[in-house]
C-alpha cells in the first residue's frame, strides 16, 4: 500500500481559518457590512506568511450572508 507523500492543501485550510473568522465577526455584530467583516478577516491574516493565498470576497460573501440571515 503507497503511503501519501503530498503536502496538506494549507491554501485551502487557510481559506476556511480566514472564513470562520469571518463568520465569528457577523455573530458577535449582524449589523456590520459584509464587506468590512470580509475586511477586518483578512486584515487579521495578512501579516501571517503562512498565508500566502486568501480567499477572495466573492467567494466568502455568500457563506457570510447565510451565516446574518440565520442569526
Amino acid at each position: 500500500m503507497e503511503e501519501h507523500n503530498h503536502p496538506e492543501d494549507n491554501d485551502s485550510i487557510n481559506a476556511n481559518e480566514v472564513t470562520n473568522q469571518a463568520k465569528q465577526i457577523v455573530k458577535n455584530d449582524p449589523t456590520k457590512p459584509i464587506k468590512r467583516v470580509y475586511d477586518d478577516a483578512v486584515s487579521a491574516f495578512a501579516d501571517n506568511e503562512e498565508f500566502e493565498v486568501l480567499p477572495d470576497f466573492s467567494t466568502v460573501r455568500s457563506k457570510l450572508q447565510r451565516v446574518r440571515s440565520c442569526l
